[in-house]
């Protein structure tokens, strides 16, 4: 298509590439962007006529509207343009508006009804326009990025076993998240080191059940063990609450304020927060699987009662109360360590009680 001052309409039947001359070399950046903004309101126009119109609605009660009135497509074209020419690089602005067409359509592709385009503002539809001409590469990037993650997520999105080794270094890596955090309020994902929430609950139920075996005898096994499940409760609610995406955090820019964390990590909770149910599909599996899980401390009494019968199978009857597979290799081996080893390893798990009651002095939750 070709368009100049003298022609901005869109040709609906045709399939060609469209083709913007700019045929005056005198013509702003803003006059030249009038254009372009001309050219999507037709495309917009074309794929939903109401959102079109509701645009209209909007500039003609603006100065862009009352300069015009008798062409409110010129003077809707003349605002997007206006913005486009003055618009700073925003990337909570540029998240906005791809959070829009996430819900919406694909760019160009509406899929939205006059009752949920109502709520828009002035403000909102020319910033959707601008936007999407002056950045629409990064727009269109971050939805591919998002389409290609749902796509690619897997059912299985817990590790389906893990050594006590394991369990010990996930625990080490939520202290240091607790301990010493890199961001108010919440954490990145890539701070689990590859591990994921259900992987640190299944960790802490490890570490309570090897606690619960090789110290219940100790003289201040008692008084520190309750402090350490509290701890262990209390860390797994924070780790489930308070994660975010690494790509949603990159996308907030260096100009972030702690409400857009907040918001954030309601969003990705796994316990559902009022207002933010089903706004997440990437992490809607293991939202339901944290659902069917009960907190650490809750094997605490089938531990005492697999302890009381004496059970020679204690680990085997452990992983499969938790759900998960028993590596047999991995405690058959532990069988071969020498006594010293054994005791150090008593005695490093009430390092672990320390730090956990710790943990639950700190966490303000």
């Amino acid at each position: 298509m070709n368009m100049n001052d003298d022609n901005s309409g869109l040709d609906e039947n045709s399939t060609k590439p469209i083709i913007i001359k700019l045929t005056n070399p005198h013509a702003t950046q803003e006059e030249n962007l009038t254009l372009f903004a001309s050219v999507w309101l037709d495309l917009i126009k074309k794929d939903n006529l109401a959102f079109y119109n509701f645009g209209l609605d909007l500039v003609k009660r603006t100065p862009f509207g009352i300069l015009s009135p008798n062409d409110l497509h010129k003077a809707l074209s003349v605002a997007i343009a206006h913005k486009a020419t003055n618009i700073k690089k925003n990337n909570k602005e540029i998240n906005w508006v791809k959070n829009f067409w996430k819900k919406s359509g694909k760019l160009l592709k509406l899929n939205i009804s006059e009752v949920q385009f109502q709520s828009l503002s002035f403000e909102d539809f020319i910033l959707i326009a601008a936007t999407q001409l002056i950045y629409s590469n990064e727009i269109l990037k971050l939805l591919n990025l998002e389409e290609a993650e749902s796509n690619n997520i897997s059912v299985k999105v817990f590790k389906s076993t893990l050594t006590l080794d394991e369990a010990e270094k996930i625990a080490s890596i939520v202290e240091n998240i607790l301990i010493s955090p890199k961001l108010s309020y919440v954490y990145r994902f890539s701070e689990l080191q590859g591990y994921n929430r259900i992987d640190v609950a299944h960790a802490l139920m490890i570490s309570i059940a090897h606690t619960y075996k090789e110290g219940r005898k100790h003289p201040q096994f008692k008084s520190l063990f309750a402090k350490f499940t509290e701890g262990a409760d209390t860390s797994l609610m924070h780790i489930a609450m308070r994660g975010i995406p690494d790509r949603e955090f990159a996308a907030l820019g260096n100009n972030y304020e702690l409400s857009d964390l907040i918001e954030l990590a309601g969003k990705w909770s796994l316990i559902p927060m009022p207002g933010y149910e089903g706004s997440n599909p990437l992490s809607l599996e293991e939202q339901k699987l944290f659902g069917k899980l009960k907190m650490p401390s809750s094997i605490v009494e089938f531990c005492s009662k697999v302890i009381s019968t004496d059970s020679q199978d204690y680990w085997q009857r452990i992983y499969a109360h938790i759900g998960l597979e028993y590596p047999k290799w991995y405690w058959d081996a532990t069988k071969t360590i020498p006594s010293s080893k054994s005791n150090q390893s008593r005695s490093g798990c009430f390092s672990v009680i320390i730090a956990m009651v710790l943990l639950s002095l700190i966490i303000l939750l």
